[in-house]
């Protein structure tokens, strides 16, 4: 099943893309807690979900 996924170029392209963004997300975030500014990836986190939503509401 997986052979059948990544035949799809943009299945490949998202298998990259978190192959790259997950140890990066894993350093910013133990930056953030060791630097205590958690509130500041709450209000990113929050800030991104609602562009999500925006982008799904005028389908981009």
């Amino acid at each position: 099943m997986v052979k059948k996924m990544l035949q799809y170029e943009f299945m490949q392209n998202a298998l990259v893309a978190i192959l790259i963004i997950t140890p990066l997300f894993g350093i910013v975030g133990t930056v953030i807690v060791n630097n205590k500014m958690a509130f500041f990836s709450d209000a990113l986190g929050h800030s991104t979900l609602t562009g999500i939503a925006i982008g799904a509401l005028l389908r981009i």
